[in-house]
């Protein structure tokens, strides 16, 4: 049968909308658990609420990706592998949240994000340029042994207590604008290659 009009950008869009997984704009009350998934194509959960604990450790998640406007409960991110752009634009993670060891080999984005609880970004390894502009850490997050590969900015961020970046490693640009100066100096202190 003969699909009138139907175009092959369409066919490509199709495609690419059915093979996302896609939890856009949901209200999930229920433990998620996506440990170790791959999403080849991305993973889609803008706007969505997780009212339960969020756990996506060691997930290997696409280039169609996007987290941006996201509230969490908890999440653990731990050891994820983002392949191409990481956005948690203005997203809320209400407790606790690790992306430990996680690897974020395109951008990634978490300007005006809100870290209510322990935040733990120890081992990350960002590939590209990461951005936390405008965000707000209730409590001091840890970017211990982080590895900062290309421009980085913490411009704007609001940190109610410190930051703990030991042994943390800058290679690219560190933008640090108006943020306090104890974490300013911890940004400093760490290692400049």
């Amino acid at each position: 049968e003969k699909i009138g009009g139907y175009s092959i950008g369409q066919f490509k869009a199709d495609t690419l909308l059915l093979s996302q997984t896609s939890l856009r704009s949901l209200e999930i009350d229920e433990a998620l658990n996506l440990s170790s998934k791959i999403f080849p194509v991305g993973l889609d959960l803008v706007g969505t609420s997780f009212s339960a604990p969020f756990k996506a450790r060691g997930a290997i998640v696409g280039p169609f990706s996007d987290h941006s406007a996201a509230t969490f409960l908890s999440a653990d991110f731990s050891q994820s592998q983002f392949l191409d752009q990481a956005y948690f634009t203005m997203s809320t993670f209400e407790e606790d949240v690790t992306f430990a060891n996680a690897v974020f080999k395109g951008p990634a984005t978490f300007g005006a994000t809100r870290f209510l609880g322990q935040t733990s970004f120890k081992g990350a390894h960002f590939e590209s340029s990461t951005g936390f502009c405008g965000s707000l850490f209730e409590e001091t997050p840890d970017f211990s042994n982080a590895v900062f590969e290309s421009d980085t900015t913490f411009e704007d961020s609001v940190f109610s207590a410190s930051a703990t970046f030991e042994n943390a490693s800058f290679p690219g640009t560190v933008y640090v604008g108006r943020i306090p100066n104890n974490v300013r100096q911890a940004i400093l202190d760490a290692n400049h290659p």
